[in-house]
């Protein structure tokens, strides 16, 4: 089939469609928003533009795949001649996703998770034509002589399109939230100061566009930082609002996988492991979300790629490379002041590719790097001191005066492992990265002191000033982590170029795991928020599904006690050996047997995968529970205190109407009910104290009368028959100002 005819037919296609939900808007009297039953779900609940998603957004993304495949599969005729002649009928059949989706709303009445129904049918589309695209790319990197070109911008033109066709259906199924709305609208204030729009973001009938949560006044205060990130936004924003600014976003992104791709292959990787490496960092969910949320974590990413390129190419180009690096260290600090330590890092990273690669020079280079520590430290302490002009870089320090040893070390391996926010939680393969860290430095050290200077500074910053709030609080997980990002990837390098079907099905596995998580977090995007409850969403839900505690498997540092942060021990072991193999393996992949080919490799991958999720839900199932945290407990109904300040997040109840419950599993017979709790009052209560009712599969166990109002812990004898058992709390009475904090549950024999 001639390919410039296939994509015309293809607009045609969604041009047509587009025009026929409009005839069809007011005739078939279908509805216009999926909020229903699954909006608490799913988060489907934005009024009145479920129509324009599905008649105009929803084509306009899989044409802008078709774009994609249609620009690459020119430009690899040479390099990948069967892909790109099979592209053209093959990527036909994604566009049966539309009538799909029409039949779904259609169905409304009799099915009540149409709406989830309509967004598996897009994103299964949109993932069938970014496979066909990156089969492309695929052949073109196992051909001899392969265009690193071809291979790094047709990667960043995949990963532009992909981006933007799941933006449509993001912004379709999820609100703004935490900082995104401040930025935007402060963004619009930047843009009617120079004429160029209303300035009327933060109106009810213009926030509509971007924001249908509970409003309040602070969500549209005026920022005093990131006018780099609003001038950044500002065209988007002008030309297509939310969606508009996420283009940027999505743009900055796909430049950046390009250029990682491009540092990979300049570094001597072979084609197809800097391919696996890019795609992964671009596809899961770390880096993908940070392209579907107005945050600046993307042009974090993209500046540290940037800087490694200029650390690398430092000696040839050094006038260039010096300016450029220096500009990426200013914009990022004026983005945003949480990335002015990358800019540090980078500037760091830079002195020290000049000191190696400029012996004769390295004095002078010694004490610029010297004064511009001791300028640093003198800002610090000038702020410190209540220096006029510095009061926003006091606001910053504020958490240094409280900071607690203990907690402050905690919040990095809670970063990183906390099944509800850690950066491996949602993007596995990361952990390639940590084991391959010492590898890579053997092969490349330059590159790997690059990266650890950067890392280095922007982690103990993040550490230092974000031990109080680790999790980055109610907004999308890792992105204190997000500059982190590209130098795992490029640590995890040497994970990929191995050989061994053991060690390829490993890393097939953590990759699969990595982008179906990726996967179902974008279909289900509200899942990415989380309240410090130790259980992931996700995992909530399937703990619902099937009766079990699933989520006891996989680490929690909710609270900081051995019981929680046991499941932690797997993943130190994966790690370990994995550095270790990776440590003393000296053989190039070339140098081995033949590997499995992807086909095998998927199967092999996929069935590690189901194989460690279902050991976890059979443990769930099976493993008594003996001791839990009373947030576990919590329910719609149910209130937390807040843990701004570290304190831990305990279960409230402050009302008749507050309860809790969860799952519990008793191997034997239980004989009591161990209760941690206190009583909440603003005041000395001389009414009677809160009494707290126990229920196990709905039948009384008994009750508590929590007297003090300090910590307790409380036993209640109780007998319960070995099984799984529904475990509830409820508040029966209280003086009407009293409330009761739970701390922690234990059943024991």
């Amino acid at each position: 089939m001639n390919i410039s005819r296939s994509w015309l037919g293809k607009a045609a296609l969604a041009l047509a469609w587009a025009l026929a939900m409009r005839l069809l808007l007011h005739r078939l009297g279908l509805p216009d928003s999926p909020a229903g039953d699954l909006a608490p779900l799913i988060g489907l609940d934005r009024p009145g533009f479920w129509w324009k998603f599905l008649g105009d957004w929803a084509p306009l993304g899989l044409l802008f795949m078709s774009s994609a495949g249609y620009l690459l599969s020119r430009w690899a005729r040479t390099d990948a001649p069967r892909s790109a002649a099979r592209f053209s009928s093959l990527d036909w059949p994604a566009y049966a996703a539309l009538p799909l989706m029409l039949g779904f709303t259609a169905l409304h009445a009799h099915t009540p998770a149409w709406p989830l129904w309509c967004g598996v049918a897009y994103l299964a589309a949109l993932s069938w034509q970014a496979a066909l695209v990156a089969a492309m790319l695929w052949e073109a990197g196992g051909s001899p002589g392969a265009d690193g070109r071809l291979l790094a911008w047709g990667g960043a033109l995949l990963g532009l399109a992909l981006y933007l066709g799941l933006n449509f259906w993001v912004a379709q199924a999820v609100s703004t939230c935490g900082d995104e709305s401040l930025y935007l609208i402060n963004t619009d204030r930047l843009m009617a100061a120079l004429g160029l729009s209303s300035g009327q973001a933060h109106m009810p009938e213009y926030r509509l566009h971007f924001y249908w949560g509970g409003w309040s006044k602070s969500l549209a205060k005026p920022l005093a930082e990131s006018w780099g990130l609003f001038a950044l936004l500002g065209p988007g924003w002008v030309l297509a609002g939310r969606l508009g600014a996420l283009a940027i976003l999505a743009l900055a992104g796909a430049l950046a996988l390009g250029l990682f791709c491009r540092l990979g292959l300049n570094l001597g990787y072979r084609e197809r492991p800097v391919l696996a490496a890019t795609w992964l960092l671009g596809f899961s969910l770390p880096l993908l979300q940070l392209t579907q949320h107005v945050y600046p974590g993307a042009l974090g990413v993209l500046g540290v790629i940037l800087g490694l390129h200029c650390c690398q190419c430092i000696q040839r180009r050094t006038a260039p490379a010096l300016l450029l690096l220096g500009l990426i260290a200013i914009f990022l600090a004026l983005a945003k002041m949480r990335l002015a330590p990358v800019s540090l890092g980078l500037i760091l990273a830079g002195l020290a590719a000049l000191y190696l690669h400029f012996p004769l020079r390295r004095r002078k280079i010694v004490l610029i790097g010297s004064g511009l520590l001791a300028l640093l430290a003198a800002l610090l302490l000038a702020s410190l001191l209540g220096a006029p002009g510095l009061g926003l870089v006091t606001n910053k320090l504020w958490s240094i005066k409280g900071v607690q040893l203990g907690p402050m070390l905690v919040s990095l391996p809670a970063m990183l492992f906390d099944q509800q926010f850690g950066l491996l939680a949602y993007a596995p393969w990361l952990i390639l990265g940590l084991a391959g860290a010492a590898r890579f430095g053997r092969e490349h050290p330059r590159q790997l002191l690059y990266g650890l200077i950067i890392a280095g500074v922007s982690v103990s910053a993040v550490v230092l000033w974000r031990w109080v709030q680790w999790e980055g609080g109610f907004t999308p997980p890792g992105r204190f982590l997000a500059p982190l990002l590209p130098i795992l990837a490029l640590w995890s390098l040497p994970a990929f170029a191995r050989g061994g079907r053991l060690w390829r099905s490993l890393c097939a596995a953590l990759g699969l795991a990595s982008l179906a998580v990726a996967w179902i977090f974008t279909l289900i995007p509200q899942w990415r928020f989380h309240r410090r409850t130790g259980i992931n969403n996700f995992l909530a839900w399937l703990d619902d599904a099937l009766s079990g505690t699933a989520h006891r498997f996989w680490p929690s540092f909710n609270e900081i006690s051995w019981q929680p942060i046991l499941p932690v021990l797997p993943w130190l072991l994966l790690l370990a050996a994995s550095a270790y193999y990776l440590w003393r393996d000296p053989k190039p992949a070339a140098a081995q047997p033949p590997a499995w080919g992807l086909g095998r490799l998927g199967i092999a991958g996929g069935a590690l995968v189901l194989a460690a999720l279902l050991t976890s839900v059979v443990l769930g199932r099976l493993v008594p529970t003996g001791y839990m945290e009373a947030e576990n407990l919590r329910t719609a109904e149910s209130r937390l205190y807040g843990n701004y300040y570290n304190r831990r997040v305990q279960l409230v109840l402050r009302s008749p109407a507050d309860h809790g419950q969860t799952m519990v599993v008793a191997g034997r017979d239980i004989e009591f009910l161990e209760v941690r709790a206190h009583r909440v009052a603003d005041r000395t209560q001389a009414g009677p104290p809160p009494v707290i009712a126990f229920y196990m599969d709905d039948k009384p166990l008994g009750q508590i009368l929590v007297v003090k109002t300090a910590w307790r812990i409380y036993r209640l004898p109780i007998s319960v028959s070995p099984g799984r058992h529904l475990l509830q709390v409820r508040m029966l009475s209280h003086s009407g100002r009293d409330a009761v904090g739970l701390d922690w549950l234990r059943l024991g024999p």
